[in-house]
């Protein structure tokens, strides 16, 4: 997956400063069951993990930053491939954010350094727990 255009200046300056503002910047990713990911299926794991082939420049975590789009490329996967994907709610810090952008399809997508994810059979993460992680890892 890659990006077919990044965010203007003025919008994705708004979307960094509104994620430094609360320290955190809440992202949906689409899933398959007990995967992170469709591309590159990676099995879930909770906690912070870094992205691979961030030299490359599209390398990273690819996830939607609101849920209706994230609902969207869902619903055209589950289409396409004939599978039952999720949608996850994971957490990034601001100095996570490679890149703001989007796809013609559904809508504005970030690619991230590193995103945490939480224990999804608890459900949403806390963010004191997200904090926690965070403090945890460092």
């Amino acid at each position: 997956m890659c990006l077919a255009y990044e965010l203007s200046k003025n919008k994705a300056d708004k979307i960094k400063d509104l994620a430094r503002k609360r320290g955190y910047i809440r992202v949906w990713k689409v899933c398959t069951p007990d995967c992170t990911g469709w591309f590159y299926v990676n099995e879930w794991m909770p906690g912070i993990h870094k992205a691979k082939y961030l030299h490359k420049r599209y390398g990273g975590w690819y996830a939607y930053l609101s849920e209706t789009t994230a609902k969207k490329a869902k619903n055209y996967l589950n289409r396409k491939h004939n599978t039952d994907h999720t949608i996850k709610v994971c957490y990034a810090k601001p100095s996570w954010i490679k890149s703001l952008g989007g796809d013609r399809r559904f809508g504005h997508i970030g690619i991230f350094t590193q995103l945490a994810f939480p224990d999804w059979n608890k459900g949403n993460m806390t963010i004191r727990e997200f904090r926690a992680l965070c403090r945890k890892e460092s």
